[in-house]
């Protein structure tokens, strides 16, 4: 039978308040804990999607990326441009990775002007634009930018 034009194929409805079964599953793992995690992952290994998806929405989260201590010459006495030099050395030495060292460039980035808003001076506004043209470039070199066909940059 075809549905006809302006009509539901479900005139009665869902019923107000019903939940499907993700949403079920979902509010009985926040009350059960374990033995629901063991169900889950059992009905998960068997092929049932819904647990399959539950599972790995919330029981196997996705890894982030952790801020893990590293090591390297960094001499916090220095000026900028040459904590700057320090960590691009480091980058090219392999010490650090490079996006371990955008952020501590941003870091010190930032700190250039809290100093130049504190009235560092001439100094730290020349610091500023050079770590603004800085972070440009090492950005087009690190992540290129595809415009779509039709679209122009500058």
């Amino acid at each position: 039978m075809a549905f006809q034009p302006g009509q539901s194929g479900n005139p009665a409805g869902r019923k107000p308040g019903s939940k499907n079964r993700k949403t079920i599953l979902r509010e009985q793992l926040e009350q059960d804990g374990s033995e629901l995690a063991e169900l889950i992952k059992a009905k998960a290994r068997g092929g049932d999607s819904t647990c399959i998806a539950i599972w790995a929405a919330r029981l196997d989260p996705p890894m982030r990326s952790r801020g893990e201590p590293v090591e390297f010459e960094l001499d916090v006495t220095a000026s900028l441009s040459t904590q700057t030099a320090q960590v691009i050395k480091a980058i090219s030495e392999g010490a650090l990775t490079i996006e371990e060292g955008k952020q501590i460039t941003d870091s010190l980035r930032q700190l250039a002007e809290i100093q130049a808003l504190e009235g560092g001076g001439s100094e730290a506004d020349r610091l500023v634009e050079i770590f603004r043209r800085m972070a440009q470039s090492v950005d087009r070199e690190v992540l290129p930018y595809n415009p779509p066909n039709g679209v122009t940059t500058q």
